[in-house]
């Protein structure tokens, strides 16, 4: 049956020098993978679309599978890619093909099995940046019914982010990857592979350039006693594409994973019979520096740990040129995050950063409320998060594609997901200042204050309690007519800044007192269920065009979260609903192919984790609608010149998001005290309207038996705010938008005896492009952000045998 798919072959990826899921977005404009702020903060988007990261408690809208195994965390996606058959990227909902997390597309990885012939391969590159990357496989029989393939990879490159303040190197590559396959062919209706993988990351990740050094970065950079006199660098190198960083600790990330599945296949006769059980573990660890800043303000220390386990079924009837084809599936899902914790604490600036901020009156508030000197901002001090969740799901799922006539096909097919997370929080907070309520503080002050100048307005001294006494004994009634008026104006104008001047401090509250759960109101538990179903008709207008129309729904079960971030505190993001209405036409002529989908898709309470300088806020977003056309074809206009073109248009819009999180850049939509604002019929960031990849290949055979081939790519992306909140003050300019403009190139050649040579070349152009941006965390009116990979390229030798 036709649908919106993109498939990748193995000598594409080699040719490309494409090394891991990142790299594979220059050929498939309609997928993105972002990495963010630490190696293992990578998410994947489908047509704009996608989630899961920055909150162990959100799962992805792309479903990752690797062999069949759903790979439930990005950390456990990123590494190289393995010796492969081929890469397939599925536009819009799968769940009748899929057993978890495609809502708005999946993203397949099919890896070689192992030969019953012996062979082998080994591969060394090395590149600038003193990259060193080194691959083997070897594969071979044991028995006539068993065969075995084992491959590893090592990648290590220096960091092209220098941290000046260190002398270091940021965004370098450390990576470390074990792959063993064991086949079993016990007769000719019987398949069985075992597949264990282990894989380590130890990175320094990742730099963060400073795009606008606003009043507060300047404050850290002013010399005393006007500022810390502490290093910053230049926001208009920075913007120029210079990437250097002034980070008091590099930011540490140490990925491990490992995984064992057992995939059954068995011919019955009138079906085959597929079984994948798979169990993986993740633990990642960070150490950083989260101030982005030369001060030791504030520091993160990080440590998380996945424990999966899926099983799947699924019978397929035989491909018999019968009129009804069927596929019928089970799937379950069972994760426990048996420890999630996170400590957000102050560092040796800190202090000093809120005294100044504060005016210099901390020490003062402090013995005033009779606390010791030192505790506010103390070193060491902050929040402590620790989060357990547990996560189960069952789906049952069924395709059935039935001809109608010769030309003429009906598809059918629809889930049942159920989902269960339960989940349990210890916050605690060691931040005395943020655990201060101002108001209630406030108002004492304020009634002190008015009693002292109604007493002085009758000649009475407040501040000697003997005289107080006196009026109490001797006027009883003007006694308790001051102490009421005061408590009434205090009442009436403790939330009033003009009167409660304390109230400005709690822009200096980082952190919100806690309130964990379970408790007497909330369970923390969450459940949901739903039917989604596809329908589309297929029709064949000769051998060569097909056109097909369709309707497809997608849902993605609640969120869950795992942060204390958010202010409001919000526990729960609801379930997102997905629906995609489909025109397409594929087509087939001598020398190439065309194909074009139009798509309007629309997710509906869409998971939203946005930063907003202080901490991420999760919110649904009422209604997001993106509206496409994407165009994929392929000519050879002559036997060895094979040119390829792949482009997406996209309208994205929120619908509705009344609720998006307030800003404190936007005063238009965000009155005093407002925690939300109204983003309807505004356009998403980040999101490019147009995106379009070419490639041209073309190949060569020698009379001496050596091949070669050049080949040349171009990947375009529109001009877009890369972020939703994007401040006032860089909307609608350079400085927070992305277009991409990436020509990579590679030339290779190829020996009868096995030995391939090939040169590589990526972002040939050295153009410099944000992958994100984000409000420069606790110094507001800042702003920074995430730079690609400049230009690279190497040398790859590799021995076939």
């Amino acid at each position: 049956m036709p649908i919106a798919i993109s498939v990748v072959d193995a000598a594409v990826i080699e040719q490309s020098q494409i090394t891991d899921l990142i790299d594979l977005q220059t050929v498939v404009p309609s997928l993105r993978v972002t990495q963010l702020q630490l190696s293992s903060q990578t998410n994947f988007l489908i047509r704009g679309f996608g989630n899961g990261a920055n909150n162990a408690g959100i799962e992805a809208e792309v479903g990752v599978f690797i062999d069949g195994v759903y790979q439930s965390r990005a950390a456990s996606s990123i590494l190289d890619l393995p010796e492969l058959e081929r890469i397939e990227v599925l536009r819009g909902p799968q769940s009748s093909l899929y057993g978890k997390n495609v809502s708005v597309g999946a993203v397949s990885i099919t890896t070689k099995e192992p030969d019953f012939e012996w062979g082998g391969m080994g591969e060394v590159t090395y590149g600038n940046y003193e990259q060193m990357i080194g691959k083997a496989s070897i594969t071979g029989p044991i028995s006539d019914k068993a065969a075995f393939r084992l491959s590893g990879a090592i990648n290590k490159r220096d960091g092209y982010y220098t941290n000046t303040l260190k002398n270091t190197d940021i965004n370098d590559r450390d990576r470390f990857s074990l792959r063993g396959q064991f086949l079993i062919k016990p007769s000719d209706d019987v398949k069985i592979k075992v597949i264990a993988d282990y894989s380590k990351i130890d990175e320094v990740c990742c730099g963060a350039i400073q795009l606008f050094n606003g009043p507060l970065t300047q404050f850290i950079g002013a010399p005393a006693p006007f500022g810390l006199g502490l290093p910053i660098l230049s926001d208009a190198n920075a913007r120029a594409g210079v990437r250097e960083v002034v980070f008091d600790k590099d930011p540490n990330n140490k990925l491990e994973g490992k995984g064992l599945s057992i995939t059954g296949e068995i011919d019955l006769g009138f079906a085959d019979f597929t079984s994948i059980t798979a169990y993986r573990e993740q633990t990642n660890n960070t150490n950083s520096s989260v101030d982005y800043a030369g001060a030791d303000i504030v520091g993160l220390i990080e440590f998380q740990k996945f424990e999966t386990f899926t099983q799947e079924f699924r019978l397929t009837s035989k491909d018999d040129g019968d009129r009804l084809d069927w596929l019928v599936g089970a799937y379950y899902f069972d994760e426990s995050v048996p420890t999630c914790c996170r400590s957000l604490t102050y560092g040796a600036d800190a202090f000093n950063f809120a005294n100044g901020l504060a005016g210099g009156i901390l020490p003062a508030l402090q013995a005033q409320l009779g606390i010791p000197p030192g505790t506010f901002f103390a070193n060491g001090t902050g929040v402590d998060d620790t989060y357990t969740l547990d996560d189960e799901a069952v789906q049952l799922f069924g395709n059935v594609d039935f001809a109608v006539s010769d030309r003429l096909t009906l598809s059918l097919g629809g889930a049942y997901i159920d989902s269960k997370k339960s989940a349990t929080s210890s916050v605690v907070l060691s931040d005395v200042f943020s655990s201060l309520n101002f108001t209630a503080i406030g108002n004492q002050i304020i009634q002190q204050t008015v009693i002292g100048q109604q007493y002085a307005a009758i000649g009475v001294d407040a501040s000697n309690p003997a005289a107080i006494a006196a009026v109490e004994l001797v006027a009883p009634g003007t006694f308790a007519a001051i102490s009421a008026g005061a408590s009434a104006f205090a009442a009436a104008n403790q939330s009033n800044p003009a009167v409660n001047p304390l109230l400005a401090l709690t822009g200096l509250q980082f952190f919100a007192p806690p309130v964990n759960y379970p408790n007497a109101n909330e369970t923390g538990i969450l459940k949901g269920d739903k039917i989604t179903y596809q329908a589309r008709l297929a029709y064949d207008f000769s051998d060569n065009i097909n056109g097909y129309v369709s309707y497809a729904t997608g849902w993605k079960a609640g969120a869950i979260n795992l942060s204390s971030d958010s202010r409001p505190q919000k526990r729960f993001a609801n379930p997102s609903n997905v629906n995609v209405i489909e025109i397409g036409l594929k087509s087939t002529f001598d020398k190439g192919f065309l194909n074009f989908a139009i798509f309007e898709q629309e997710v509906k309470d869409f998971q939203s984790n946005l930063f907003t300088g202080a901490g991420f806020e999760l919110s649904n977003a009422g209604s997001e609608v993106h509206k496409g056309i994407e165009i994929d074809a392929g000519f050879a206009p002559v036997e060895p010149l094979v040119i390829a073109t792949s482009i997406i248009v996209i309208d994205p819009k929120y619908k509705s998001f009344v609720g998006a999180p307030c800003q404190a850049f936007d005063t238009v939509r965000c009155g005093a005290g407002q925690t939300s604002r109204d983003l309807s019929g505004e356009k998403p960031g980040g999101i490019h309207e147009v995106s379009w990849s070419t490639s041209a290949t073309y190949s060569h055979q020698f009379n001496s038996g050596v091949s070669g081939f050049i080949r040349g790519e171009y990947l375009y992306e529109s001009n877009v705010d890369v972020v939703d909140n994007v401040p006032a003050f860089a909307a609608g300019n350079a400085l927070a938008q992305r277009k991409v403009s990436n020509f990579n190139a590679s030339a290779g050649l190829a020996m009868e005896n096995g030995i391939e040579l090939v040169l590589w070349g990526r972002n040939l152009t050295n153009d410099n492009n944000l992958l994100s941006a984000f409000p420069t965390v606790i110094q507001e009116g800042s702003f920074s952000g995430y730079l690609n990979t400049p230009r690279t390229y190497g040398l790859t030798l590799r021995s076939r045998f």
